[in-house]
């Protein structure tokens, strides 16, 4: 008989080692991947909250509709345009068109669902 491999032996779940409850990586992963998806940030509820009462806007406008509410330490418009992506991709917002931007390329225009 043979011994086992690392990598053949069955992981326990959650179990007890030297006093301290140790949790099952793959079960972590699940939990964040489930949270994902209904958590919003704080950042993202300020891009909701911009939409549902500005109506539809371009990356541009949402930036500074958002920046005009800090006087200091504004979010970047990097991490604006990131936080906006990430609801389009949960399914929060949405794309309503092209528009243009202030040095007349083409943009997309973003509502919410």
């Amino acid at each position: 008989m043979t011994q086992p491999s690392f990598f053949d032996t069955p992981r326990a779940r959650n179990s007890w080692r030297s006093g301290r409850l140790v949790r099952d990586p793959d079960e972590s992963f699940d939990a964040a991947r489930s949270l994902s998806s209904e958590f919003v940030t704080r950042l993202q509820e300020q891009i909701l909250v911009v939409l549902r009462i500005k109506g539809a806007l371009t990356d541009e406008e949402l930036i500074e509709q958002i920046q005009d509410y800090y006087e200091d330490g504004a979010p970047s418009e990097s991490s604006i345009r990131s936080r906006r992506a990430e609801l389009a991709r949960k399914g929060l917002v949405t794309r309503a068109g092209t528009s243009e931007t202030a040095r007349g390329r083409a943009c997309s225009v973003w509502r919410v669902v």
